[in-house]
């Protein structure tokens, strides 16, 4: 996020740029920058579902399933996704047999 002091108020970057940044880290197995812009993602955009969609994507990746859960459950409290449900479930079905 930036601040412009000058005009009182803080601009973020967009959410499908800073997205599109983090994939392609992650497409690069830059993994440190990845993570941070997906977190930067969420930070930005609390109230959007594809941020923390992805960011739970992420870090089934880099199997953080703990967390990933986390991400999914709090998209899925922003709205519902037939496909989001689907990984969560499968995700908690998995741990639960481990």
């Amino acid at each position: 996020m930036l601040f412009y002091p000058l005009l009182g108020y803080k601009v973020s970057p967009p959410e499908i740029t800073i997205y599109s940044l983090a994939s392609t880290a992650l497409m690069k197995n830059e993994l440190a920058k990845a993570k941070y812009y997906f977190e930067l993602n969420v930070k930005n955009y609390p109230n959007s579902f594809n941020a923390y969609d992805s960011y739970g994507d992420f870090l089934l990746t880099v199997k953080e399933e703990q967390n990933a859960i986390k991400m999914f459950t709090k998209a899925l409290s922003i709205k519902e996704n037939i496909n989001t449900r689907n990984k969560l479930v499968n995700l908690t079905r998995n741990i639960q047999k481990n």
